[in-house]
Order: C-alpha cells, then sequence, then structure tokens
C-alpha cells in the first residue's frame, strides 16, 4: 500500500506498481473530475476508486462518467464495501482489457468511414 497526502506527491507513485488507486475528491489539490479523466487516460488500465462525502453523491456517477471504476461514501465506508469494491473494480478493469483485445483485431478489420 502506497499513500500520498495529496494528489501532488501521489501522481509520481502511479508509475510503480499500483493495483488500484483511492482518490479522495476532498484531497487538499484535487480540483475537479478532470483528474480522474487524466489518470484514466494516462494509466488506462489502473481501477480508480473515487472516496467522496455522501451529500455529493452526484459527483461520485459523474466520477464513474470520468473513467471512474467505482465510488464510494466515505459516511458509508466499512471495510466490506471497500474490499467488496477492489475486487470488481480490478476484476472490472481486466475484463474490459481483455474484451479490447480480443476486439481490436476485428474492428482493424472495418474500413474507416471517410
Amino acid at each position: 500500500m502506497v499513500c500520498a497526502k495529496s494528489l501532488q506527491t501521489g501522481l509520481p507513485k502511479l508509475a510503480s506498481e499500483i493495483d488500484v488507486l483511492l482518490l479522495d475528491i476532498h484531497a487538499p489539490d484535487y480540483s475537479g473530475l478532470a483528474h480522474v479523466s487524466e489518470i484514466d487516460s494516462q494509466f488506462n488500465s489502473l481501477p480508480i476508486i473515487v472516496l467522496i462525502s455522501q451529500e455529493r453523491e452526484m459527483v461520485g456517477k459523474q466520477a464513474l462518467d470520468a473513467g471512474a471504476a467505482e465510488y464510494l461514501v466515505k459516511e458509508t465506508l466499512s471495510r466490506e464495501l471497500l474490499l467488496r469494491a477492489l475486487q470488481y473494480a480490478t476484476e472490472r478493469k481486466r475484463a474490459s482489457g481483455t474484451l479490447l483485445r480480443r476486439v481490436r483485431p476485428v474492428l482493424d478489420e472495418v474500413p474507416r468511414a471517410n
């Protein structure tokens, strides 16, 4: 487990072998869902679980649209919920990567629109 107190100190650590990212949107230097999209595009195989506060449930749904694999509400977080989210997020990312590898050769054969 690797911990960082801010996004700025945590981002360089993503280049090491990280299995999943727990991203607290209340981190001191967090400035919106653009970070989720940026991290997802840079580290596509890395599952991102966003931690939100209860009053920001809509942000969790927006985080999913931005590339997060899951979001959890901190006020209702339990050990069991966290373990399940880690397992599901990791499995979904692995499955989507496998699917993409299988479909890519077929997609490469499809003529591109002009």
